[in-house]
């Protein structure tokens, strides 16, 4: 081989590394702000899971018995674990978890009065029509941390 065709090779290696690593500059920054945009719509469905659930904060201990609402909020916090599993970045699922400690708290001390676990207070309002199966998933939700000790 002449000198010239190890310079036609090095250039043609070179432009193929070139042509590389400018693909990961536009692939890489591109997925993050995917995953930027999942993680703020995951802490948006968080948000408003809480508020539909006490009615913007107005009635909070215990919430209104209004099925609409509770069915709403479960379907919140479910659109929230389908967007959380599809986060790609690390720290990005950090803050997730951080928020979804914060609001799971909070859903929490809404549950937490004795009224909302008494029979009247479902058989008072809409409640009454939603499924023993929602609720109980609901709770579920709402109090796994704080049976393991993770939460105050």
């Amino acid at each position: 081989m002449t000198p010239a065709d190890w310079t036609s090779i090095g250039s043609t290696i070179f432009a193929g590394i070139s042509a590389l690593v400018a693909a990961a500059a536009i692939y890489f920054p591109a997925r993050s702000q995917a995953s930027q945009k999942l993680l703020d719509q995951a802490q948006r469905s968080l948000e408003r899971a809480y508020d539909t659930l006490s009615r913007n904060g107005q009635e909070v201990s215990p919430p209104a018995p209004d099925r609409l609402n509770w069915l709403t909020t479960a379907r919140h916090i479910r659109r929230y674990k389908s967007l959380k599993s599809k986060l790609t970045d690390a720290t990005h699922r950090l803050i997730c978890e951080e928020q979804e400690e914060y609001w799971r708290h909070r859903i929490y001390l809404c549950l937490q009065s004795p009224q909302a676990l008494q029979p009247t207070y479902f058989q008072g309002g809409a409640i009454r029509q939603m499924g023993d199966h929602q609720l109980k998933r609901l709770q579920h939700w709402s109090s796994t941390h704080s049976q393991s000790g993770l939460m105050v």
